[in-house]
């Protein structure tokens, strides 16, 4: 029966399906937690499990957003995750 169901579906349109809805519960748990409104360096690179040159070279480019305080640059968890859900 699966396979009558799967068989007119495009496996890339499927996997893309797939990625929006994992992205849109990650978005929504990530809104629904306790984490302050704005994250420091070291906190946004824990959040995407990455190293702070990786970091650092990612907002260089422009794909992470942020903002620059005095001499602190922070990152709004929720526009980093969607700017990087928005890549393709």
């Amino acid at each position: 029966m699966a396979d009558l169901i799967l068989r007119d579906i495009d496996p890339v349109e499927l996997r893309r399906e797939i990625a929006a809805e994992v992205i849109e519960a990650i978005r929504n748990i990530v809104a629904e937690q306790a984490e302050p409104r704005m994250a420091d360096r070291h906190r946004m690179a824990e959040l995407l499990d990455v190293s702070l040159p990786t970091l650092d070279r990612e907002v260089a480019e422009g794909r992470i957003p942020s903002v620059k305080i005095g001499t602190r640059r922070l990152f709004h968890p929720a526009t980093v995750f969607n700017a990087l859900s928005n890549t393709d």
